[in-house]
């Protein structure tokens, strides 16, 4: 579901330098592996049971299956580690910290409808909007490699699925109480502004 907000510029990135470029996917990765757990905060937080259960296979396929199938975090990994990028040791920049921090808060509050329009229209349908020019500057620096499955997979359909299970859930709450539809453009935009401070201000941070 897309919605008629101001799409994020971070066409910048897909013209980086090598080294902006490792400096971004290690920044990244923090955000990466955080959504799992703002998802959880989400779900653990709310009293709505259809809600809960439209947001489920959006973690299950973030998770992936242990036996067969990676976790989202895990092919990240799996891309960086390809392309000889360590994590380890690395220190997350203030505002990348500061970015989990207040998408964190925001997950944990009582308030789902806030959590559902802030990490549905807020951040799954505005995705492509950084990891498309993600997706060039590796592509174009590393070279295409079957490690890239991180980006299709979040490039492809599945995220628009994604983002309309969570638009149906906004839905529900709606149906409920439809005094939430006053709030809904100021929620979407709260969660969209968090993005758009982390990426205007990430080149001023590594």
């Amino acid at each position: 579901m897309k919605y008629e907000t101001k799409a994020l510029d971070v066409k910048w990135l897909a013209k980086a330098k090598k080294e902006t470029l490792i400096k971004v996917l290690l920044e990244y990765d923090l955000i990466q592996k955080s959504f799992v757990p703002w998802l959880c905060h989400i779900m653990a937080n709310t009293e709505n049971e259809r809600v809960r259960q439209l947001l489920l296979p959006n973690l299950i396929e973030e998770c992936g299956d242990f036996r067969k199938k990676n976790s989202h975090h895990d092919l990240y990994l799996r891309m960086l580690e390809y392309n000889k990028i360590s994590v380890v040791n690395h220190k997350f920049s203030k505002l990348t910290i500061e970015t989990d921090k207040k998408y964190t808060q925001l997950f944990s509050s009582k308030n789902t409808y806030r959590s559902l329009c802030a990490v549905g229209p807020g951040i799954e349908a505005i995705s492509s909007d950084f990891l498309s020019p993600m997706y060039i500057a590796v592509k174009n620096i590393f070279g295409e490699s079957k490690h890239m499955i991180y980006f299709t997979l979040h490039l492809s359909e599945m995220e628009d699925e994604h983002a309309n299970c969570i638009e149906d859930a906004m839905r529900i709450m709606e149906k409920e109480n439809p005094k939430l539809l006053k709030k809904k453009e100021e929620y979407i935009n709260e969660g969209i502004e968090i993005f758009r401070n982390f990426w205007d201000n990430l080149p001023k941070h590594i």
